[in-house]
């Protein structure tokens, strides 16, 4: 079973967001020691096929949220610095080192997020490091559980979640989309807008269904599985969020579809005269 972690910063931090959600990766069970933290360039590609033409409505990112005084849009394999330090401001020094891997940070992302409503991607090409520890389980009336306690691993994160300011994060989006354009682009999706996708996933990663009571696990070899083949049968993202825990999860999903309102009040439909 998956290990979750990241939806935000989606979506942060994508805690963002995610980011999110972007802190729950990996395959649960056993700590991912081996695994190195940089990935060559070349390895950042979609872990599936493109995704279908977006169900999202189509929002545009005004052309001139990057046209401010002094600011100075770096090249795409340039701008671990520059982003780097603009998120640092957003959630602090700490937290950054704790979870960013910090190279190549805009293409992490994008992989990352435009994986989310499928099986994810190969735990070297995440944006972020792993929940540190293995799933906490107990036996309940004779089944496998995901323990109360489990939420406890993400802790750290969950403060970072609410930590997030969505105003300020959709304005550091904002002011760097042309790089996520242009990395969303070498994924071999052509023109398509990648806000697009990014409001198409959090409505996927807002519909993840609530879960109330035990979760019951299996585990038929050496990694954990939902017991239940409905939940098993979630994307990654999804999964993740339930992996948090019910509570943890709400707050979660309650910092996605603040950012997510935030976008889409910001930007302009795919039909709007440039301004």
């Amino acid at each position: 079973m998956s290990q979750t972690r990241n939806i935000l910063i989606a979506v942060a931090a994508a805690a963002g967001i995610g980011a999110i959600l972007w802190y729950h990766y990996g395959r649960d069970l056993l700590p991912d020691a081996a695994a190195p933290s940089t990935v060559p360039e070349a390895a950042t590609t979609p872990s599936s096929a493109p995704a279908p033409a977006a169900s999202a409505p189509a929002y545009r990112v005004p052309e001139q949220s990057a046209a401010q005084p002094d600011f100075v849009l770096p090249e795409l394999a340039g701008s671990d610095s520059a982003v780097r330090g603009e998120l640092e401001g957003l959630v602090g020094r700490q937290p950054l080192e704790a979870w960013l891997i910090p190279n190549q940070i805009v293409r992490r992302w994008v992989v990352f997020i435009d994986s989310l409503d499928r099986d994810g991607v190969p735990l070297p090409q995440r944006p972020a490091r792993h929940v540190a520890g293995v799933p906490v389980v107990e036996q309940r009336d004779g089944q496998l559980v995901l323990g109360a306690a489990n939420a406890q691993r993400y802790a750290a994160l969950m403060t970072l979640v609410r930590s997030v300011d969505a105003e300020r994060l959709v304005s550091f989006y904002f002011r760097y989309y042309p790089l996520f354009q242009r990395a969303y682009g070498e994924l071999g999706y052509g023109q398509r807008d990648f806000n697009t996708r990014l409001i198409e996933v959090l409505d996927h990663l807002l519909a993840t269904p609530s879960v109330d009571g035990p979760i019951v696990l299996t585990q038929p070899k050496v990694l954990y599985q939902y017991a239940d083949p409905q939940l098993e049968a979630l994307s990654f993202g999804q999964k993740a969020i339930i992996r948090l825990g019910a509570d943890d999860a709400t707050l979660v999903k309650a910092k996605l579809r603040q950012i997510r309102a935030v976008i889409v009040t910001r930007a302009l439909p795919a039909d709007a005269a440039p301004r």
